[in-house]
C-alpha cells in the first residue's frame, strides 16, 4: 500500500514515521525556510510521490490528483504564478 511505501521511504532516509515531507518545484527560500524551520523535511525528487505537502505553480508539477493520497496536499490553483512570481 502508499502509506506502508511512504514509511519505508522515510526509514531509507533516517526519518521517524511522524515527520512531515514537502515538495517545493521552483526556487521560493521563504516558503522552504518556513516548512525547515518547523521540523519539515524536503523531497528533493520533485515527481516522488512521497509527500504531505506539495507546493508548485505550475499544473505540469502537481502530477497526477487521482494518485493523490487523503493526507496529501497540492496548493496549486489555476493562474496562481500571477500572484506568486514577479
Amino acid at each position: 500500500s502508499f502509506i506502508s511505501d511512504f514509511e519505508d521511504w522515510k526509514r531509507r532516509n533516517g526519518l521517524e514515521p511522524t515527520t512531515r515531507v514537502f515538495i517545493i518545484s521552483g526556487a521560493f527560500p521563504g516558503i522552504r525556510q518556513a516548512l525547515l524551520s518547523r521540523g519539515w523535511v524536503e523531497n528533493e525528487d520533485r515527481s516522488s510521490p512521497f509527500f504531505d505537502f506539495k507546493y508548485c505553480i505550475y499544473l505540469r508539477d502537481t502530477g497526477d490528483h487521482a494518485e493523490l493520497q487523503d493526507f496529501q496536499v497540492v496548493n496549486f490553483f489555476a493562474r496562481n504564478c500571477e500572484v506568486t512570481s514577479k
